[in-house]
């Protein structure tokens, strides 16, 4: 009977390795992007937080630096398909943040404001709506949808 649980276990312990080992390399691809980003290597320090989502997508933290990195190189009012994919990229990783972390005013108003500088309005109005639908009483959607 102990002959048949030690395949079992080593396959646990093996197991148990490789998530450990995906989240010390998640981690350290979030490392790589919060060095690139301070270097102003923004293309740099999303390749590094995408690398790290990937193996671990419920870091908050990077997806937040994400949304960041791609603001960096968002230009507000500008036409192209290169500030399209920035804008697109900080709405995706702001919302997928949020999800994480709903209290976040901060990156709320990233959101928001992107959406806005973007030319996005619809989505502003629709992440209102989607507030306004969790929480029927919430003043601030109220008022952000009337204006």
């Amino acid at each position: 009977m102990a002959c048949r649980c030690i395949p079992l276990l080593a396959g646990l312990i093996g197991l148990l390795a490789l998530v450990g080992c995906d989240e010390v390399r998640a981690r350290r691809g979030l490392q790589e992007g919060n060095k690139a980003y301070y270097a102003g290597k923004y293309e740099r320090a999303i390749e590094a937080y995408d690398r790290a989502l990937r193996l671990r997508a419920d870091l908050a933290l990077g997806w937040y630096n994400l949304g960041l990195s791609h603001l960096a190189l968002f230009a507000p009012g500008a036409k192209g398909p290169d500030n399209e994919a920035h804008a697109q990229g900080a709405i995706a990783a702001f919302r997928s943040y949020l999800t994480r972390v709903p209290t976040d005013t901060k990156a709320r108003d990233y959101l928001l404001s992107t959406y806005i500088d973007s030319g996005h309005y619809e989505g502003a109005l629709a992440y209102f709506e989607e507030q306004l639908a969790k929480s029927p009483g919430d003043i601030q959607a109220v008022a952000q949808l009337a204006q």
